[in-house]
């Protein structure tokens, strides 16, 4: 059985959930205080809120009856037309595909379920450090990879320049927006960035097609503040010569 808070802690942690409808429509579900806040992008507005008991009553339905074709919720009132469960239902899906609800057994206490859904949240709370990460570098970036210019985002990646180890790693001026090959080939050395910002590669891709990078400088973002820090290029750029 899965307690409705927990839905709502991890929604709260990673939230705003982002999704799209069938017909193509980008939409946030955001847990406020006591209620649910769904808004569609493209609309720039709110298109409704659920309380925070009917959501949980959503959850009870969904996870532990197995209903998963709400259309209608009833009240002490009648019923009403469940706008939202159409949207909040991409939640419960993501939900039920990657978050994994630890399993009391007979000798796990409540404190050690407790403990194993905190352990969750944490990592819950990095992988949205990350994602927030990114967000900020194909902003300054204007979803342009700086080596090669790729403008696909499906295939940037956030890299960062001295290595992850932690969210205060997760500083705009730390970080570089890379397709994923270049990044790959970035982290391990074979394409290095001075601080001065000209690429520099490796022999053994001196016969490749990433010969042609070589001397090149990398776009940078606009504003300053935003840019690689020379102290963080040094660092990286001294640990792989």
């Amino acid at each position: 059985m899965i307690n409705p808070k927990h839905i709502w802690d991890t929604l709260a942690c990673i939230g705003p959930f982002r999704s799209q409808t069938q017909f193509g429509t980008y939409f946030l579900v955001i847990a406020e205080e006591s209620s649910i806040r769904i808004i569609l992008e493209n609309r720039q507005k709110t298109q409704g809120t659920t309380s925070r008991k009917r959501f949980d009553q959503w959850c009870r339905k969904w996870f532990n009856d197995n209903d998963h074709t709400l259309n209608h919720y009833t009240s002490d009132t009648g019923s009403s037309v469940a706008t939202n469960i159409s949207y909040i239902a991409h939640y419960f899906r993501w939900y039920n595909s990657h978050i994994q609800e630890p399993q009391p057994t007979p000798d796990m206490d409540a404190t050690l379920l407790e403990d194993a859904r905190t352990t969750t949240l944490r990592r819950l709370k990095e992988r949205k450090g990350q994602a927030r990460f990114r967000q900020e570098l194909l902003a300054a970036y204007n979803f342009r990879c700086a080596v090669t210019g790729c403008k696909v985002p499906e295939v940037l990646e956030a890299a960062h320049i001295v290595s992850y180890k932690g969210h205060k790693s997760n500083v705009i001026n730390n970080g570089i927006l890379l397709r994923s090959d270049i990044h790959m080939l970035y982290d391990v050395g074979h394409i290095k960035i001075t601080p001065t910002y000209r690429i520099e590669i490796t022999s053994m891709l001196g016969d490749s097609e990433y010969a042609g990078l070589n001397g090149r400088t990398i776009s940078v973002p606009l504003e300053k503040n935003k840019r690689p820090h020379s102290k963080y290029l040094s660092i990286k750029y001294d640990q792989i010569c």
